[in-house]
């Protein structure tokens, strides 16, 4: 496949597109498919979706797990384990209905944090309802059984003060995914990780950690005899 690629990273994105006209070029020419993620400068990433992955239920529940994990400081000690739970089940609800009740075109993670904005509580009215109590007291009504409704209502057996919390500690969490660049790369999916197989595939996914950009190899599913095949490998390279 040739030699190790290394660049020295300097802070810009300048240098991805022509490192991936140059590499990326050969490992077209190759038969590979090539996946961008680029979380420095999202508009020049390719648009991630995690909400076509959703396939049921119990991958609402997977997606809201991974949201909480990934969303959580790795190096945070103790703290309350209500709150954490408590935003769970908010999630679990709003995620059920906005894989349930709209359209596929809304179903982002927009649509989840525009959702969170409009759950306004007051705390001295407790009778107060939001637009998107209105949504679930109707969707209630339609069937008490919904998945979403039964989360929602473990949800608002919060009193105001505790439920004011929790939608501050909801907002925080997703904070990050109401940026405009993020929005935009959230928007819709390109990377189609659902159809890995069948071809080869490389993927850079740039490590905010270390600075760099890695290659993610990921192992080939022979279309003629359905086998996954591991003996395809390429000279990893590295973006520093």
């Amino acid at each position: 496949m040739g030699k190790p690629t290394i660049v020295i990273w300097q802070g810009g994105s300048s240098l991805l597109y022509s490192i991936l006209e140059e590499c990326g070029n050969l490992l077209l020419d190759r038969g590979y498919v090539i996946k961008v993620v680029n979380t420095i400068d999202f508009q020049k990433s390719m648009k991630y979706n995690p909400f076509v992955y959703i396939r049921s239920e119990k991958d609402i529940l997977k997606f809201v797990t991974t949201l909480i994990q990934n969303t959580t400081d790795p190096d945070q000690k103790g703290g309350d384990g209500f709150w954490v739970k408590a935003e769970t089940m908010l999630y679990q609800a709003l995620v059920g209905y906005i894989w349930y009740e709209y359209d596929v075109e809304y179903q982002t993670m927009n649509t989840l944090v525009s959702m969170i904005n409009q759950m306004e509580v007051r705390e001295e009215e407790e009778t107060f309802l939001n637009p998107i109590d209105h949504l679930f007291i109707e969707l209630e009504e339609k069937d008490a059984e919904h998945f979403a409704v039964r989360q929602y209502k473990k949800y608002k057996l919060a009193a105001g003060k505790t439920a004011k919390s929790i939608l501050i500690s909801c907002g925080a969490r997703l904070a990050p995914f109401d940026i405009k660049e993020v929005r935009d790369m959230m928007s819709r999916d390109d990377l189609e990780l659902d159809k890995l197989g069948g071809y080869k595939e490389t993927k850079l996914v740039f490590n905010r950690k270390t600075g760099s950009y890695e290659e993610k190899v990921v192992r080939v599913k022979n279309p003629k005899t359905g086998k996954v095949e591991d003996k395809l490998t390429l000279v990893p390279y590295r973006f520093f």
